[in-house]
């Protein structure tokens, strides 16, 4: 039965549990698809397998990917220690390669075929392959093969280990399963499954207490391992589900599988219940999963190839949820529960084996029906307990089970042609040996077998005895079937002799016998019966020491015929229990092959009634040695000449044997033998020529080794609990110590990344430092530029006023020359000029006059000029502070602005905070308001089909009953009346024959009786009628009202449906008035959810608006405060310029104010001068021919002496 609330599962769980979605699209190189994943148990990687075969591994911790292209398409991947991919290929190759970078490491080439599994145990670090042909177990650290395991009787389909590392299990195509111990190979149980099923799964649960089978079949097949003997039961998949793509167990008991539709469902293992249902969205459909049992997380595989990851625990908790809310509303838990049903599989026990070994230097042994190689002979003992219930089981047949089983073995004689003994003896001599398919008809002919099948029956049902429950140390047989029927056969033959149960040489006697005639066991217990009967009468006499006087007639026989060879043998001391009794202990069953050994026995039962001949076939067999032994000279070389087998003619050792048996005279066979045969039909003859006391000393022994044999496993056992114990507590550590490494492993990876980090983020941050001073020295380096550039075109500038003012000067001298020139000139004339001498002083006087503002103009612009050079140096230096001023204020604001942005990212971060917190409390609303609506609304839905539905089988029931009681009633009514109208008729018709007879009495006595008493006897008659009439009367008065009860039943009946139905009606209301409360309930829950959305944007505005606000508040404040600051240095500046210039323009003014005081006082001072010493001409030309340094010199010496 479906769950009833399965449509919610895509869209709850793919919401909230999922963890990621990986894209494969981005690391697949081609368009393929992922069909195969499989996570890393550290969850350090993530490998995938698609469609081409090629592989990609997820390296989650460097946030990339690796594609890996094997030689042959990957079939299985498993990750290993230390990050390491096992990838199983279609070759059978199996390639290792780092998960981290994709190099391949090493390559296994040991399987020709695909792998139909790969498997890593982590605790014996151990890897299992397993192929069609063969499964093989590898040491994971060295890669050395530890075992292989052949398939024989059918192909491997799955296995796996158990997580504890002690059991290995098998499953084979034919259905049987096999559970191995791998401290010795032995199988510790065995059972059955569904037969040729294809594509089979096995896993097993993490406490290695159960397993579990799936496949191409509608069932899934548990077992408890720690039951014996195994049992598996099998359960249906959930409905719409036919067979089982994967199977993996998660945590604890919980199963999971993916089905054929697409469907994953968890499973607890222990009370068979779903627990988990799970689709992914969009009808994707899961092709394939694994789980991580660290972390619990699932990844799963969709039929596009996309890989999703969800969180296993909260599914888990958000189901269990679901369903407790379900319950709470009143659903039946049948609905919200599914459980698997039990399955209708019967499965037997098989005893066939199935798997050869592949070992040196190991006992081989028979466990359950399988071969098993062992190291130690004391680990033998463990299955004994298991031995004994199957050979009891095998052993008690029935009586007429026993009759159907050797039915075939009563031949009709018939139907052959009529031989005699001497026409087979005729037979035997031509061909020398029976055919295969005519031996056993041969055989019981000439032994003259009874076939009692009631006393074999009874030797059947004493059971195994003790003897044989170990017969696996003493002789192991590889056939299971043999095997079995070897110990049934010796069971009977023990059992009817205790002497059979205690000789190991008629173990190796009666080993052929049965190998031949198995098939028929009572065929073949009869033969061997008249074998030991006849042949071997005299074999046991010294039980259990060597028949020796058996012995010594052959030795004497050999003598009588061989005195030769007699006398060497005597001679190097070989006495004849070495040289005779080792092939006779067997009865040269090793000394001899197959076909040799079947023609001895063929003479031998065909000339039964000889039984000393085998003495003579012995003798001549020791003769027929004659030349090899007559080369022994010790022991040793005898024992090396006795192991091997050596060649030789049986048909000669046999035509000898008669020989030998002819010539040897009569007094030379001092061991007697008698005629025993045939066997006595109603039972058997009892054989009596053996010790009887050594038999019982001889069994008494046995049990004492036996007890002692079973402590001493006891105490290996307990001793191998305590290492197991031991083992176990080292695991724990070994776990602990490796997790604890891997933490600490973990820790310093956290802090190589936090420092890596840092070192990225300081080298970034010095990046930027440096960016900045880059950038800061380019602005200097440019004003450095345009500084010497100015300086520059201020020198070119005074270069040029120089160069002008020297042309001026080269000019002022060429005149100055041409004016002295013009004065010697004039000077002659100077006297002529008298009268213009007072004009000329004048004009020269003006002229001087001219010429010195001319230089006091020139020293002033000089004077200027070097002040305005200073001053523009001044300007030049305090551009250069400005600068640097600006620079920094320029860093300063650019620190400040840094601030201001660290500060808005940090209101846009704050702001964005707000913005996703309201996002996510609108989301969450928005969720919670559409999870409420559609709860309502299923409520709703579910209350409103309820009750529809409720209505309609109520209105249903009640026409149904209804109809049920009116049809009843009905047919009670007319059964009534018919019934009362039946006995009314009848009471009539009883009335009117009793009528008729007193009728006819009246008619007889009326001849007797007077008118009187014929008067008195007609009014008793009719008083007699009308009592009749009136109790047919009243008998159909209580009919009536019987009838009436029921139509007052059929009233109430309809008024209790009145009832009914106003019941339903006010159910009705009832609902309406439900449904009206909870529209009203659902306007009260939206009106407050827009309330609360409201008083939301409202905070989230005002929030906005403040954050704006103090925003703007902080910078404005901060761009008044340097702005502020800006202007404060600017007035600071033109202040201290206008101080500056005004003192300077004081200083030039006072000094151009001394410069004409000066020249003032030297001009009167020359003018005097000149009026006394010289004439007006020597003046003009002292005084105006000087050139403008010669005048400056003397000004300068003049201010100085002044």
């Amino acid at each position: 039965m479906n769950n009833i609330h399965t449509s919610t599962h895509v869209s709850t769980y793919f919401n909230e549990a999922l963890v990621d979605r990986i894209d494969t699209q981005k690391y697949l190189k081609s368009n393929g698809k992922i069909k195969k994943v499989v996570s890393d148990p550290d969850n350090h990687y993530t490998a995938a397998i698609d469609d081409s075969g090629n592989i990609t591994v997820i390296v989650h911790k460097l946030n990339r990917f690796v594609s890996i292209k094997p030689s042959s398409p990957a079939t299985h991947l498993v990750f290993i220690r230390n990050g390491n991919l096992l990838v199983a290929q279609q070759n059978g190759h199996i390639s290792q390669y780092l998960a981290s970078n994709g190099k391949l490491t090493s390559v296994i080439k040991h399987h020709n075929s695909k792998l139909l599994a790969l498997e890593y145990n982590p605790v014996t670090k151990q890897i299992l392959t397993i192929a069609n042909d063969q499964c093989t177990l590898w040491d994971a650290q060295s890669f050395n093969k530890i075992k292989t395991l052949f398939a024989k009787a059918s192909y491997f389909a799955t296995g796996s280990l158990t997580p504890n590392g002690q059991s290995l299990i098998t499953s084979f195509q034919d259905g049987n399963v096999y559970v191995w111990n791998l401290n010795n190979f032995e199988v510790t149980a065995k059972s059955e499954v569904e037969e040729n099923m294809k594509n089979q799964k096995i896993s097993v649960s993490a406490d290695s207490s159960r397993f579990v089978i799936g496949g191409s079949t509608a069932y899934l097949y548990y077992c408890d391992i720690s039951h014996s003997p195994l049992c598996i039961s099998s359960f249906a998949l959930p409905s719409g589900s036919t067979s089982v793509k994967k199977i993996k167990f998660t945590h604890g008991n919980y199963l999971g599988i993916i089905t054929d539709n697409q469907v994953f469902y968890a499973i607890d293992s222990s009370t068979n219940q779903i627990a988990l249902e799970f689709r992914l969205p969009k009808n994707k459909g899961i092709t394939d999963f694994d789980i991580n049992p660290n972390n619990l997380e699932i990844l799963i595989v969709s039929g596009n190839g996309e890989i999703f990851k969800y969180d296993l625990q909260k599914l888990f908790i958000m189901e269990m949820n679901q369903q407790q809310r379900l319950l709470e509303r009143g659903i039946e838990s049948s609905l919200v529960y599914n459980v698997l049903k039990p399955g209708n599989q019967n499965h037997s026990l098989k005893f066939e084996s199935h798997v050869d070994f592949v070992s040196h230097g190991k006992e081989n042994v028979i466990i359950n029906g399988e071969s098993k190689l062992v190291n130690d002979p004391d680990d033998l003992m463990k299955a004994n307990t298991q031995r004994e219930t199957n050979i009891i089981q095998l052993c008690t047949f029935p009586k007429h089970t026993l009759e159907k089983m050797f039915k075939s073995a009563l031949i009709n004689v018939n139907s052959l042609p009529n031989m005699s003994v001497h026409k087979l003896r005729q037979f035997l001599q031509k061909h020398k040996v029976y055919p295969d398919k005519h031996r056993a008809f041969i055989y019981k002919q000439l032994l003259e077998l009874p076939l009692n099948v009631d006393n074999f029956a009874t030797l059947v049902q004493k059971g195994l005895y003790p003897s044989f429950k170990d017969l696996y140390r003493k002789y192991p047989i590889s056939d299971s079937k043999l095997y079995q029927k070897m110990q049934t056969i010796l069971s009977c033959l023990a059992n009817f002799c205790d002497l059979f149960g205690e000789s190991d040489q008629f173990i190796q006697i009666a080993f052929p016998f049965v190998k031949l005639f198995g098939q028929e066991e009572l065929l073949a217990f009869e033969i061997v019966l008249c074998f030991a009967h006849q042949i071997l009468q005299n074999y046991f006499v010294d039980f259990p020491h060597p028949p020796l006087d058996l012995l010594q007639n052959i030795d004497e026989i050999i003598k009588y015929n061989d005195p030769i060879l007699h006398q060497h043998l005597k001679q190097h001391n070989f006495k004849f229990v070495d040289y005779i009794w080792p092939f006779l202990s067997g009865f040269f069953t090793s000394a001899l092959d197959k076909e040799s050994w079947l023609q001895l026995i063929d003479y031998l039962i065909t000339y039964n009634d000889t039984p000393e001949l085998f003495m003579f076939i012995t003798a001549a067999f020791i003769i027929y040695f004659k030349h090899p032994l007559m080369k022994l000279k010790s022991k040793d070389e005898l024992e090396i000449f006795i192991s091997r087998q050596n060649p030789v003619s049986v048909n000669h050792i046999i035509e000898s044997g008669f020989s030998l048996l002819k010539r040897t005279p009569i007094d030379k066979i001092f061991v007697k033998f008698s005629k025993i045969l045939p066997l006595s039909k109603t039972s058997y003859n009892q054989f009596t020529n053996y010790n009887v006391f050594n038999v019982a000393h001889s069994r008494l022994t046995r049990q004492q080794e036996t007890e002692a044999e079973a402590k001493l496993e006891e105490s290996k056992h307990k001793i191998r609990q305590m290492q197991s114990l031991t083992d176990q507590i080292l695991s724990v550590e070994q776990r602990y110590k490796e997790k604890q490494e891997n933490l600490i492993r973990s820790e310093q990876i956290r802090r190589e990344e936090v420092i890596y980090n840092a070192e990225q983020k300081l080298s970034r941050q010095m990046k930027l430092e440096e960016s900045i001073k880059q950038t800061r020295l380019q602005q200097l380096n440019k004003i450095q530029t345009l500084t010497r550039a100015n300086l520059q075109a201020q020198e070119e500038l005074r270069q040029k006023e120089l160069d002008l003012l020297e042309a001026e000067l080269q000019y002022q001298q060429q005149a100055d020359g041409q004016q002295m020139q013009n004065r010697k000139e004039e000077i002659q004339i100077l006297e002529m000029e008298a009268q213009a001498a007072a004009r000329l002083r004048q004009v020269m006087e003006l002229r001087e006059k001219e010429d010195r503002q001319r230089m006091v103009r020139m020293d002033m612009d000089i004077h200027r000029q070097q002040e305005e050079d200073r001053d523009n140096a001044l300007i030049q230096q305090w551009r250069v502070e400005d600068t640097e001023m600006r620079l920094r204020r320029e860093t300063l604001k650019q620190k400040k602005l840094q601030d201001l942005y660290k500060y808005e990212e940090e209101n846009e971060k704050k702001l964005i905070e707000a913005k996703m917190l309201e996002t996510e409390i609108l989301k969450e609303q928005q969720m919670r308001d559409i999870e409420r609506e559609r709860k309502l609304r299923q409520i709703a839905e579910q209350e409103l089909d309820q009750n529809e539905r409720y209505a309609e089988y109520v209105k249903q029931l009640e026409q149904e009953q209804l109809k049920t009681q009116i049809h009843k009633l009905q047919e009670t009514l007319n059964h009534h009346r018919q019934k009362a109208l039946n006995f009314s008729q009848a009471r009539l018709n009883q009335a009117e024959e009793e009528k008729n007879r007193l009728l006819n009495e009246i008619q007889i006595h009326k001849n007797m009786l007077s008118a009187k008493q014929k008067t008195l006897q007609t009014g008793e008659i009719e008083s007699q009628i009308a009592q009749k009439r009136r109790e047919a009367e009243q008998s159909i008065i209580e009919h009536e009202k019987k009838l009436q009860s029921i139509l007052l039943d059929i009233e109430n009946e309809k008024r209790l449906m009145y009832e009914l139905q106003s019941q339903i009606l006010q159910r009705e209301k009832d609902i309406k008035e439900q449904e009206g409360f909870y529209d009203v309930l659902k306007e009260n829950e939206q009106r407050a959810i827009n309330e609360n959305r409201y008083q939301t944007a409202l905070q989230q505005q005002r929030f906005e608006e403040d954050l704006n606000r103090q925003t703007m508040q902080k910078s404005y404040q901060q761009q008044q405060r340097l702005q502020e600051q800006m202007q404060l240095r600017e007035q600071q500046l033109i202040q201290e310029t206008d101080q500056m210039r005004e003192t300077i323009q004081q200083e030039n003014m006072k000094r151009l104010e001394e410069a004409v005081n000066n020249n003032t006082l030297l001009r009167n001072t020359n003018s005097n001068n000149q009026s006394q010493d010289y004439s007006p001409a020597n003046n003009f030309q002292r005084n105006h021919y000087k050139m403008p340094s010669e005048i400056n010199e003397e000004e300068g010496e003049q201010d100085e002496e002044q």
